[in-house]
């Protein structure tokens, strides 16, 4: 019985750590398998763009993935070459692979249902380099909550604006 009683006990430390970890760690989030590797991002952000795109970005210290969607409404967003929207991810700063090259396609689907300020949905997709020689694919993509704000590599962190009499 006391086995039971500690199993238990060591069952329930166990699940209420992890808890805390997931709220801690993946809210925001922009992850996926990246070439059967995980990808995960440190910092994440959505932006609105000025003719009514949206550009979803995240990026880790060697990596930085960005998609440029028609919109931030709930729905499919499809991607490939020839499409409006776009997937790029480029490793450290000079290697970048793009769905608008090669043979590339995938999609990204947005939800319903994601506090406000905020978007959540997921991803895949297989992307080129500008020749065309190398692939990457991105499979089991998260996007999680990930909030409106400053676009990921802008200096500023925010601007305000004000008008006093």
């Amino acid at each position: 019985m006391k086995k039971l009683g500690l199993l238990l006990l060591l069952s329930l430390v166990l699940l209420t750590g992890c808890e805390d970890n997931l709220d801690k760690d993946n809210s925001p989030a922009l992850q996926a398998s990246r070439n059967g590797e995980f990808f995960g991002s440190t910092k994440t952000s959505v932006t609105n763009n000025p003719d009514g795109t949206v550009t979803i970005g995240g990026e880790n210290p060697l990596e930085t993935l960005q998609f440029r969607l028609t919109s931030a409404n709930p729905g499919i967003y499809v991607l490939g070459q020839g499409q409006p929207n776009v997937a790029i991810y480029t490793f450290h700063g000079q290697q970048q692979f793009s769905t608008n090259t090669g043979n590339s396609a995938g999609q990204v689907i947005l939800e319903s249902g994601s506090p406000e300020g905020t978007i959540t949905g997921n991803f895949s997709f297989v992307s080129f380099t500008p020749n065309a020689a190398d692939t990457l694919t991105m499979r089991r993509g998260v996007i999680y909550r990930v909030p409106f704000g400053t676009e990921i590599g802008s200096d500023v962190v925010n601007d305000l604006k004000a008008t006093i009499n």
